[in-house]
């Protein structure tokens, strides 16, 4: 058992600083590096200089070499076999020159060593920023080649990864990211079987518990199940530490070891574990967010072992190298998953809080409440069975998957402009309904309608005009007139499908009757609640259904301010024309089928479907 092997001296060797040193040509003068650190020594023709790996342990010197155009074309055969005899010095060339002058001018010194041709007036603090740069790529050009050293790659790895790079980069599904992950990791190492764990997100900002077990490479007959964090496990041990393990057989741990083997597995599954390597996953703030489990390394890739090769020779321990490639692996893949985590909980969040705007809008009218939710799962419907259709216009179409989440976006935002709309006008149920439903107040007036006949029966009474009976008889007569009034009124305050002109002038007749307020005669219905009660479909005037449809202005102008995505940017059309018409009559642009695209025209329809 051991952990990352040769880890701490590794990354040693691997961080080592190489001495920095810049040679300047004998005729150049009165030039300083700085605080820089850099070392300045004159260059010598006869002797160029100390030869790379006498100062270093890592054997290699990180060197430029600053002259003038003059002088490397004098001396450019020294420089070249200076530079040949030395394959470890990294050198960089930096020429100044009084005219301009191209890399190919100074041969013999190959011009891959050239970092730059410069002025030879250049100021001399620029210049030390230009031989700190040199010497910057020359030490990234070590560390590249240190790093493929100490991997001992050869061209199958290199491909290898390179492809599972590839792949990781592109691959948008995240169960088949994980699949992928964990495949190719395996046929990397030549591992029989493994695991990945990813750390389960918590609701608050407090420190993780638990790994999820996403996906194995056995015959595992397991869903997803929680692992705690701690030393009872392999993985949770890893997960807790921070730190890679690689064991070369887990029945024959040291008993000083902090975790343990569950063997549960091995003894349900006819299975035999034996070397196992397991990697954390770490994200780029330093957080673990996973582990990969690696388990037999084989010694022959192609062979399917047995259980009793699995105890034998067949299955060796993981090796040096085979940490180093599933290592290079592992970062890559924490970096496919925490991105694939952003963004998935960014589209999480974005739909989360495009809902949080359907539902209020939504709450805003308990006579339409529910729209802004209903026309996305019609949308959806819709657009499901245009997408089956093997026939007619729409026999060809179809939605990928990034179309269909940009379909999914635009029906729930279609509405979004309904957010200025004013409450009173949206959830307008009556016809004389403001902040507050004016038919109370008219139904008042009715009451003093029948208090002023009762009124006027007294007078009769106490003058004697006429007997008891007939006043009576013309109050009685009276009251169910007002009665019907009323009655008529309180019918057409509801709205309906049509008025008829016969009911918009009984409107005006009983508008026509007063009553006395204060001791004034009013009209028994004021001129705006003859309007609004003779409204002849539904219960908006015309100024109210501008109001109303105004909403798609708004809706469009909302979402066309916005900076939607490439995969979104058809958002303001599919949701701007929901309230247009096949043959141009709708609005706001009046556009014709043919102006429209069919996820468009399918969310019209859907609107349609549900406001009806």
């Amino acid at each position: 058992m051991s952990s990352a092997p040769e880890s701490s001296a590794t990354s040693a060797s691997f961080h080592a600083t190489a001495e920095r040193v810049c040679f300047v040509s004998p005729d150049i003068t009165g030039f300083a590096a700085g605080n820089s650190g850099i070392r300045v020594e004159t260059f010598d023709s006869a002797r160029p200089g100390r030869t790379a790996g006498e100062g270093d342990p890592a054997g290699a010197m990180l060197a430029a070499l600053l002259t003038t155009a003059g002088y490397a074309k004098r001396h450019g055969e020294q420089i070249r076999e200076w530079a040949m005899l030395n394959p470890h010095l990294m050198l960089r060339i930096i020429i100044l020159s009084d005219g301009p002058a191209d890399r190919t001018a100074f041969a013999p010194i190959p011009g891959d060593l050239i970092e730059a041709v410069l002025p030879r007036k250049i100021r001399r603090s620029h210049l030390a920023l230009v031989v700190e740069m040199a010497l910057t790529a020359a030490r990234h050009e070590l560390e590249n080649l240190r790093l493929r050293s100490r991997l001992a790659l050869n061209a199958d790895d290199l491909q290898h990864i390179t492809k599972v790079s590839q792949a990781l980069a592109t691959e948008k599904d995240f169960p088949t990211l994980i699949g992928l992950i964990l495949d190719q990791v395996r046929d990397l190492v030549s591992a029989d079987g493994g695991s990945i764990y990813l750390v389960e997100d918590t609701p608050d900002t407090s420190k993780p518990e638990y790994l999820r077990f996403m996906r194995s490479a056995l015959q595992l007959d397991a869903n997803e199940f929680l692992l705690a964090i701690n030393s009872r496990s392999i993985a949770g041990h890893v997960a807790l530490k921070g730190e890679p393990l690689i064991i070369d057989d887990v029945y024959d741990l040291d008993e000083s070891a902090e975790f343990s083997f569950n063997q549960e597995y091995d003894q349900t599954h006819s299975y035999h574990t034996k070397s196992m390597m397991v990697l954390p996953m770490s994200n780029h703030n330093n957080e673990i967010i996973g582990v990969i489990q690696l388990i037999n390394r084989k010694r022959n890739p192609r062979v399917s072992l047995t259980v009793e090769q699995m105890k034998g020779d067949e299955v060796i321990a993981f090796s040096k190298k085979d940490y180093e490639l599933a290592s290079s692996i592992a970062a890559q893949a924490a970096v496919a998953i925490d991105n694939q985590r952003l963004l998935d909980g960014q589209k999480s969040l974005l739909e989360s809080f495009i809902r949080l705007i359907a539902a209020a809008i939504d709450s805003k009218s308990d006579y339409t409440g529910a729209h802004c939710a209903r026309v996305p799962i019609l949308t959806e419907m819709i657009a499901q069975a245009a997408c089956d259709t093997t026939q007619g216009q729409l026999a060809n179409f179809d939605l990928t998957d990034d179309e269909w989440y940009e379909l999914r976006i635009a029906a729930g935002l279609h509405d979004c402009g309904k957010i200025v709309t004013p409450v009173h006008v949206m959830d307008k149920a009556t016809k004389l309904e403001t902040i507050y439903d004016r038919i109370e107040t008219v139904r008042a007036r009715f009451e003093i309608l029948r208090r002023d006949a009762e009124l006027e029966h007294y007078r009769r009474m106490d003058s004697r005009v006429v007997t008891a009976e007939e006043s009576r008889a013309q109050l009685d007569a009276r009251l169910q007139e007002i009665d019907a009034m009323q009655a008529f009124i309180d019918k057409v305050n509801v709205g309906g499908e049509f008025l008829a002109d016969e009911k918009i002038e009984e409107i005006e007749r009983v508008a026509r009757e007063t009553v006395t307020i204060k001791g004034q005669p009013r009209p028994l219905l004021s001129e705006d609640e003859v309007y609004n009660l003779s409204i002849r479909k539904g219960t908006l005037t015309r100024e109210e259904r501008l109001i109303i449809n105004g909403h798609m202005v708004e809706t469009v102008r909302m979402l066309e301010s916005l900076p939607f995505p490439r995969n979104l940017r058809r958002v303001p059309e599919y949701a701007g024309g929901h309230h247009e018409r096949m043959d141009g009559g709708g609005y706001p642009k009046g556009l014709y089928a043919g102006d429209m695209s069919i996820p468009a025209r399918i969310m019209a329809i859907a609107d349609v479907f549900e406001a009806l």
